[in-house]
């Protein structure tokens, strides 16, 4: 395969951009999967828990709602059950959402929460029923309501005894004693009807309401008794109004103690401590149950999360130092290559301008440097062929020269024999034509010579010409060379700054 520095460069790189390549898909490959686990956690174990809370929060609501009923006056106890209903509306759409962000078996084993919450909701209504109709206030109620009937009594009962004082008839200590007695009957009726209504204890209500209704019966026979003394004949209409105001002051009472004896505050205790408590409790403990489970997924969520990016991180950092290497082994590989083939470009051509025309470089390499060693022994090739052409062509030059200077001589020796032929005109007319034709002979050899010598002249042109294209053509190809020099300083200058390029994306990913 040709290794052409263009195929180095691509090859380099597209290493390069592999391996960076690779080195985002993992990166960008692990963000999608923390996303994926964080959506997972946001969408399950946090609005798990977040709902859990809510329904917690919901539940605690609906006990202090139940147990401010209690303490509130009635008037308050229609708002307050529109603020239950709102918790408990509330606290449905947060089971619903917590169910929905459960996976399907933790769902199937939260059944029982849904059933739980069901109990939690009718024991709380069951309390709202009860502590709605408490009143708090019921004694201070009561006293206020029954001020003005004991007031009236105890001023007819207080007017008879003045009376009785005043007139002293016989059987008056008597009267006096019945009547103080009738006054303290109607204190203690309205203390017993305050520890009616105030009261949890229901047998501790059905003995005042009893000790109310004894009390009653004492007054109509106290009254029976005091009518009956003779102190008392005169003031036989008081008795009739002393009854009827005391009829309305029971009357009373008798409501009070009517709404002792539903004993609402009893009940509603009862149902808050016994019953919505205990299941209001054991529903916070399901649900804390429910929420360290999903905890625990949640922590194990993060554990993987933890672990994959360690797993990434080491991956982008053997990636980012393999393309490290692999940048700064193609950059020496490359540089070294072609420094060193332009090293030897560069000794050939100063061997050549020296004109040392039997040195060589041995060209391995496949790529550009490689062509251009070759060519450079092909350029030397081709000079020694020049010089050897010209070296042929002075040679024969010089023996055309000599042959020049024996057919010179020839002609001389020629002249001298004619010369010593006409003086002996006499030796006869066939020698002279002899040496005629010798002379003649001699002329046509030295024409021949002469063309042969303008025939080598002419050759020593062309070989001078083509050694003056040759030596163009060479002096092209080290400008070629020079040329190619430069664009592959070019291409190193490139290289390098590719490499540092590389290195900056190689610190940047690391530091990402």
């Amino acid at each position: 395969m040709r290794l052409t520095i263009k195929t180095k460069l691509m090859a380099s790189f597209g290493a390069l951009i592999v391996l960076l390549g690779g080195a985002g898909y993992a990166g960008i490959s692990s963000l999608q999967s923390t996303n994926d686990r964080m959506t997972a956690f946001s969408q399950g174990p946090f609005v798990q828990v977040q709902e859990g809370l809510k329904i917690q929060s919901g539940v605690n609501d609906v006990r202090r709602v139940v147990a401010r009923s209690i303490a509130v006056d009635t008037s308050e106890n229609e708002k307050l059950a529109g603020v239950l209903d709102k918790d408990w509306t509330a606290i449905e759409t947060a089971l619903a959402t917590m169910l929905q962000a459960m996976p399907e078996a933790a769902r199937a084993k939260s059944a029982d929460l849904a059933p739980l919450l069901a109990d939690v909701e009718a024991a709380s209504r069951e309390a709202f029923a009860f502590s709605s109709k408490v009143d708090i206030l019921i004694s201070g109620t009561f006293l206020d309501a029954s001020r003005d009937a004991q007031a009236v009594l105890m001023a007819d009962l207080e007017d008879l005894k003045a009376k009785v004082v005043s007139e002293n008839k016989p059987g008056a200590p008597a009267a006096l004693a019945i009547l103080m007695d009738l006054q303290q009957l109607t204190l203690r009726s309205r203390i017993q009807t305050v520890a009616a209504v105030s009261r949890t204890d229901l047998a501790k209500i059905r003995e005042s309401v009893a000790t109310v209704s004894s009390n009653q019966d004492t007054l109509r026979e106290k009254l029976t008794t005091l009518a009956a003394l003779p102190a008392m004949a005169a003031h036989a209409d008081a008795f009739g109004k002393i009854g009827g105001h005391w009829d309305t002051y029971y009357t009373q009472l008798r409501t009070y103690l009517d709404l002792g004896l539903e004993n609402n505050l009893n009940e509603a205790l009862s149902t808050i401590n016994e019953r919505l408590v205990p299941i209001a409790l054991k529903a916070e403990a399901r649900i804390n149950e429910l929420n360290a489970e999903a905890s625990a997924l949640a922590t194990s969520s993060v554990a993987e999360s933890q672990t994959a990016y360690e797993a990434t991180r080491m991956m982008l950092i053997a990636i980012v130092a393999g393309a490290v290497l692999i940048g700064i082994a193609a950059a020496l590989w490359m540089s070294l290559s072609i420094s060193r083939g332009l090293a030897k470009s560069v000794k050939l051509a100063e061997d050549i301008g020296a004109g040392d025309l039997t040195q060589t470089v041995e060209a391995k390499g496949q790529d550009e440097i490689g062509d251009l060693l070759r060519a450079m022994n092909l350029m030397t090739d081709k000079l020694r062929e020049i010089v050897s052409d010209v070296t042929d062509s002075a040679s024969q030059v010089a023996a055309g020269s000599q042959q020049s200077a024996a057919t010179a001589e020839q002609l001389s020796q020629g002249a001298t024999e004619q010369s010593a032929s006409t003086e002996q005109l006499g030796q006869g007319v066939s020698e002279q034509a002899s040496a005629t034709e010798q002379a003649s002979s001699a002329m046509e050899e030295m024409a021949a010579n002469i063309r042969q010598n303008s025939e080598n002249a002419t050759t020593t042109e062309k070989i001078a010409a083509q050694a003056s294209i040759n030596a163009e053509r060479s002096g092209k190809a080290v400008a070629n060379s020079v040329e190619a020099m430069r664009t592959i300083a070019e291409r190193i200058r490139i290289v390098q700054e590719i490499a540092r390029q590389t290195d900056l994306l190689a610190l940047n990913a690391a530091i990402e």
